[in-house]
């Protein structure tokens, strides 16, 4: 089992998303527990891929599609 931990920005968007969509934020937060906590990974099914803007914040880090 992994140690999940989250930057200030990660928690500022979560608590974000939270504010318009709490049953997202919920599915993420359920997701990285149950999944990302586990086994490393997220199933296939939420299409994990690599963000690759060069200009943007995430470039280089992994997203994935929950709802």
């Amino acid at each position: 089992m992994l140690d999940v931990a989250y930057s200030e920005l990660a928690k500022a968007d979560l608590k974000r998303l939270a504010r318009y969509r709490r049953d997202y934020a919920a599915e993420v937060l359920r997701i990285v527990r149950e999944e990302l906590r586990v086994d490393g990974r997220v199933s296939d099914a939420y299409a994990p891929h690599i963000l690759n803007n060069p200009n943007g914040h995430y470039s280089g880090y992994m997203e994935f599609h929950a709802c």
